[in-house]
């Protein structure tokens, strides 16, 4: 019996499993999956301050929407640390567990309210289409009330005087009452529409200029379809909504407040009949809330997932044609789609459910309303008058509550986006911004990376321990083998990344403490991936500076030499690229960028792997543009080929993280060891053999 006891007592006291996964993790930033705190305010508040209690933590934002947590933390956290503060967190929300039970989230904590407060929305304009909504709803009840009346008349033929002055009078009011309704129906619809564009526009551009602040790390753990699917179709359902659903809501609210209250004048015990049973209805919105709110959540994720496949397939068209994958891919598509149709279904089904309940409802309650009307008036106890009036409330009373029902779907839409924009919106960078200002004609270009670590994930570290340095004026050469770590150093310099450990700095200031807006003007930079924008050649090569003049862009693509082939081109300097420059060729769009680069004018240019994907031609073009643009500038070139970077000052090669030699060109040479061996391959060259690049 003691034993029993006891083990009663331990699986009591036991530790409830908590369930949570990672969804997403990268150096000092991780996204977690929390069931927990999903549609419960209460936890994921007493989580989420928890967290923000701890060490080395940044920034917490938890989603009760969603059921997700975003942690940002200092990069050099121990590995793992992020999940064990999470579940301590979760452990210490147990009371609050406890208190919230299955509460529903309140009004103000309903992420569509959320949303649209946060834009401060036109009060005048709101004022006015609530005003419009009132005044058309109170306009149908003055035509419902002289429709009664004329039928009132008409029941009494004979009986009075003045019936036919009495039903030229409540036909000219119910003739005024339409047209002034369908007048009042007209701006209301007006300002609503205006109202919903209005808040779409505010929160589009809102959402779209906090995502360009968002660093690197974030975008490499979102889809760009997802991020596409925010920024189009959840602010259109947001819109939608607002569009309609407030305007109807009002009507509906307006409707049920006077038909109650006539009702209650006309026949109280009919009233209370018609109320009781609409008061139970809607005590039961909680319960189908929770159970509908994840179907209509599920229905956005799968949108996304299918507009990610969507953006990909068409960014990379090119290949899918080259390996003849288009069966293939349509069958990705139509798998994701019969996924996003399935999960349409599946919340559509359940909220017509729920919306069709609570219309059987409604609609028996109104025959048994009128049923007991009319007994009451063959019993003496309701005029027919009465009646009347009665049988113009009821349906109207029904009606308003079915339209409310009717936005259901449309509002869960609507919530479950909202969940989505607020989430983006409340993501904050874990780069942060320094507060140093650095003026451009004062950079002298020295850079310094002492004893740098860094790694995109914990515990692969790129870049281990490495030492670097740039002279003011100097050209240095960065070379290694894919994978060495190259291409790190650029992201750091620009600190689309922070380092783990050691620091980088210019002219002698940590990079974390300058202005990100300073630091990247100070850096010029031509990638080997060029990304041109959808405009004109001259839209791209002034992208850094747009204010530049015309002969300052033909400047600059001389110095590229550019000009030639752009000359050449149907309509010169404005001629369209095409999206990612596809009407150009790869070397046409590298003298591009380096053009804009050089109109950009910074006092630090890196190149990185500029020739790699060019013909000699062009690669012999680039070579005589470095040579321009080494006067009066620090450069910082990254290449594979040898040949780039042989007149440098000096010549680093990395290898898994580290610099393994260093040194001008000949003296790396001599050294005969990796940089020998690269350029033994590149060049032909047997040890011993005479360089065939110094020859005359």
């Amino acid at each position: 019996m003691a034993t029993k006891t006891a083990s009663r007592r331990d699986q009591k006291s036991a530790t409830p499993v908590i369930d949570i996964h990672l969804r997403s993790a990268i150096p000092g930033r991780e996204r977690w999956e929390v069931e927990e705190i999903r549609h419960k305010p209460r936890i994921a508040a007493v989580v989420q301050s928890a967290l923000q209690e701890k060490q080395g933590i940044l920034t917490v934002v938890a989603n009760p929407m969603t059921g997700r947590i975003l942690v940002t933390y200092e990069p050099d956290s121990p590995q793992g640390q992020i999940e064990a503060l999470l579940r301590a967190a979760l452990q210490k929300s147990s009371k609050a567990r406890a208190s919230e039970g299955s509460q529903e989230l309140s009004l103000f904590q309903n992420p569509l309210l959320r949303l649209v407060l946060r834009v401060e929305p036109d009060r005048k304009l709101l004022n006015k289409a609530a005003a419009a909504s009132v005044l058309s709803t109170l306009g149908n009840f003055v035509i419902a009330w002289c429709t009664s009346a004329l039928l009132g008349v008409v029941a009494k033929r004979g009986k009075t005087k003045s019936a036919k002055s009495d039903l030229w009078f409540f036909g000219f009011v119910t003739a005024a009452g339409a047209t002034a309704a369908v007048v009042v129906r007209h701006y209301q619809n007006r300002y609503w529409k205006a109202l919903a564009t209005s808040v779409e526009h505010e929160l589009r551009t809102r959402a779209f200029a906090h995502l360009e602040e968002l660093d690197m790390s974030y975008f490499d753990n979102e889809s760009t379809g997802a991020l596409m699917n925010v920024l189009s179709a959840d602010l259109a359902n947001v819109s939608k909504f607002i569009e309609t659903g407030p305007g109807i809501a009002i009507e509906s609210a307006t409707s049920v407040g006077v038909a109650i209250g006539l009702l209650l004048l006309v026949a109280p015990g009919i009233a209370v009949i018609v109320t009781l049973p609409i008061a139970a209805v809607f005590l039961t919105y909680r319960y189908f809330q929770r159970q509908l709110a994840p179907r209509y959540a599920n229905v956005g994720l799968r949108s996304a997932e299918l507009n990610g496949v969507l953006t990909n397939n068409l960014s990379g068209v090119a290949t899918v044609k080259s390996f003849t994958a288009e069966s293939y891919e349509a069958k990705r598509v139509r798998d994701l789609s019969n996924q996003v149709r399935q999960a349409n279904v599946d919340a559509a089904v359940a909220g017509s459910a729920y919306a069709s309940m609570q219309g059987g409802i409604y609609g028996s309650v109104a025959a048994f309303a009128l049923a007991l009307g009319g007994v009451s008036v063959e019993e003496g106890s309701l005029t027919s008058g009465a009646f009347l009036t009665l049988a113009q409330l009821i349906p109207r009373l029904m009606s308003a509550m079915g339209a409310i029902n009717d936005l259901y779907d449309l509002y869960m839409n609507a919530s479950a986006s909202s969940a989505r924009v607020l989430e983006l919106l409340d993501t904050q960078p874990a780069i942060r911004n320094g507060k140093r200002r650095l003026a451009l004609d004062r950079v002298r270009g020295e850079i310094s990376f002492s004893s740098v670590g860094f790694a995109y994930r914990q515990g692969y570290d790129v870049l281990k321990g490495l030492d670097l340095q740039l002279g003011a004026g100097e050209t240095i050469g960065v070379v290694g083998a894919t994978g060495a770590g190259k291409t790190t150093l650029v992201k750091l310099l620009l600190r689309f990344y922070d380092v783990n450990r050691g620091a980088v700095t210019i002219d002698g200031i940590n990079v974390r403490d300058l202005t990100l807006q300073d630091l990247r003007q100070a850096v010029g930079f031509v990638s080997q991936d060029v990304y041109l924008f959808d405009g004109t050649v001259s839209d791209n090569i002034v992208y850094g500076r747009p204010e530049a003049t015309r002969e300052e862009v033909i400047k600059a693509a001389r110095a590229a030499e550019a000009e030639e082939f752009i000359r050449g081109l149907p309509q010169g300097y404005d001629t369209p690229v095409g999206e990612r420059g596809s009407r150009l060729s790869a070397g046409q769009r590298q003298r591009i960028s380096i053009a804009r680069a050089i109109l950009k004018d910074a006092p630090i240019l890196v190149l990185d792997e500029a020739t790699a994907s060019v013909d000699n031609e062009t690669e012999a073009a680039i070579h005589r543009s470095i040579e321009r643009l080494e006067a009066g500038r620090s450069m910082m070139i990254i290449a594979h080929r040898l040949s780039t970077v042989r007149n440098a000052h000096r010549i680093y090669v990395m290898e898994d993280g580290r610099i393994l030699e260093q040194g001008k060109h000949d003296e790396l040479l001599a050294l005969n060891g990796l940089y020998a061996s690269l350029w033994d391959v590149q060049t032909g060259m047997v040890r011993g053999q005479t360089d065939p690049l110094s020859r005359g």
